[in-house]
């Protein structure tokens, strides 16, 4: 999303060429796996874009954990959990859905598979387009 917007600022004749990033909690987890892969963009794309600094801001573990896995299970707390699951899945969310699958196939009913399925083809296609982003982020 960052390397899209500069890039889209570039075209339009605005170029950024100095670039302060931030990341809290699980925003600083994928910002330490995003900095390379930036730098290695504006390198291919013979951009000339300096990141200046990158802030961690309250970071969150350097693994793969789901979002929903993070808050604890009570309550309202677990009704917010399933909110935030279904709007926005992980790859962890979406890989133990698979194996739930797995487990599944002889043992359920074809509706329940079916069901399942679906299931997983929604919280793919949220987790590739987020909904709180605009076309224009995108």
């Amino acid at each position: 999303m960052v390397f899209k917007e500069i890039q889209r600022r570039e075209k339009e004749g605005r170029p950024l060429r100095s670039l302060v990033l931030a990341g809290h909690s699980m925003g600083g987890m994928e910002l330490g796996y995003m900095l390379p892969l930036l730098e290695e963009l504006f390198k291919q794309n013979k951009m000339e874009v300096k990141i200046d600094a990158a802030l961690f801001l309250q970071s969150v573990g350097q693994y793969e954990q789901s979002l929903t896995g993070m808050i604890p299970r009570s309550g309202e707390v677990g009704t917010l959990k399933g909110e935030m699951y279904q709007v926005f899945p992980s790859e962890w969310d979406i890989a133990q859905a698979e194996e739930q699958l797995q487990g599944m196939s002889e043992k359920e009913d074809v509706g329940a598979l079916l069901q399942k399925r679906r299931q997983i083809e929604m919280m793919r296609s949220k987790h590739q387009n987020p909904q709180f982003l605009t076309a224009e982020l995108r």
